[in-house]
């Protein structure tokens, strides 16, 4: 209950602060004994909802300091993602975290230069930290909290549900939660993170440390690996220089991708889970229906990252 009154709160305050702003004035608020200005909503581009699952976030200043106030799935997470920012292996990859608020997170936001993955093709060094980052995410494990929330589970599956007797949708989704049930994976849960992309990495000034800034999604599950394909993905035009090295280095910083080939249809269908299901909150309905058909008629094809894997790795 209080979580709902705080959402509705901090927009309420936006609201007020943007008015002042436009009359030349200061706004300030009071939170849990904090003194917070200048509260500015931050939308992704083309949504009018915060972040791709419907959470908010905000950038703000906490008595002074500029920090980041984004809502969590619930409560758990926001303790979950507080502990791996603040007591892990991963806590120097993490901007500092100062509170908890119900299910609302206060970060400090961190300010340098944004990476990009050309800039990372060129720079041996950079790529190799990125990847040991991510290979570190996915050996660590946080004991409590308990997390009762799943990216994969509670979004990708609920995104594509809304279209339940759409065809083709409707037949790619029978094909790939038949996939699913055909077994989960057998392995420990650790640290998923599924939005390590160059656009959510900084080179902090001052230090020169690797920051990972957009940690709304972090939880904990036995997929884990299914990060790497949304890194993968986010290669974009660099991905033929950047694969292969990368995937190297991810395996020399302790990483293992032998459960990408023993699962490799599973995490295939995860993957057709999480583009057409994109593809439709964007409105780009012909490319979803294409990818859905392309789904249902070679539903064993293999992703281009397992067929590097195989090629080179394994």
């Amino acid at each position: 209950m209080r979580s709902t009154f705080l959402r509705a709160f901090l927009h309420r305050i936006t609201r007020q602060a943007e008015k002042a702003v436009r009359r030349g004035q200061t706004f300030l608020f009071e939170l849990d004994g904090h003194l917070f200005s200048q509260p500015r909503l931050l939308l992704k581009k083309g949504s009018l909802a915060g972040n791709k699952v419907g959470l908010s976030s905000w950038r703000a200043l906490m008595d002074e300091i500029p920090v980041k106030i984004y809502e969590c799935y619930d409560e758990s997470q926001a303790l979950f993602i507080k502990e791996v920012s603040t007591n892990s292996p991963l806590t120097p990859y993490f901007p500092r975290c100062f509170m908890v608020i119900d299910k609302f997170l206060v970060a400090e936001w961190v300010r340098g230069e944004q990476v990009t993955w050309k800039w990372a093709s060129k720079d041996e060094r950079l790529l190799h930290e990125i990847a040991k980052m991510q290979a570190l995410i996915h050996t660590s494990a946080i004991e409590t909290p308990q997390i009762t929330r799943c990216y994969y589970a509670d979004f990708l599956r609920r995104r594509l549900a809304k279209f339940k007797g759409v065809f083709p949708i409707d037949e790619a989704m029978q094909k790939i939660y038949a996939t699913f049930e055909e077994g989960t994976i057998p392995s420990e849960d650790r640290i998923s993170h599924p939005d390590v992309t160059a656009v959510n990495l900084i080179l902090e000034n001052g230090t020169g440390m690797l920051k990972i800034v957009d940690n709304e999604l972090m939880t904990q599950n036995t997929y884990y690996l299914f990060d790497l394909f949304n890194t993968h993905f986010s290669f974009g035009k660099q991905k033929n220089q950047l694969a292969q090295r990368y995937l190297s280095y991810y395996l020399q910083s302790g990483g293992n991708l032998t459960s990408l080939v023993e699962h490799e249809r599973f995490f295939g269908a995860m993957w057709h889970l999480r583009l057409i299901g994109s593809n439709l909150q964007s409105g780009d309905l012909q490319s979803a229906f294409k990818l859905a058909k392309a789904y249902v008629d070679h539903p064993t094809e293999i992703h281009s990252l397992i067929g590097l894997v195989k090629e080179k790795f394994i």
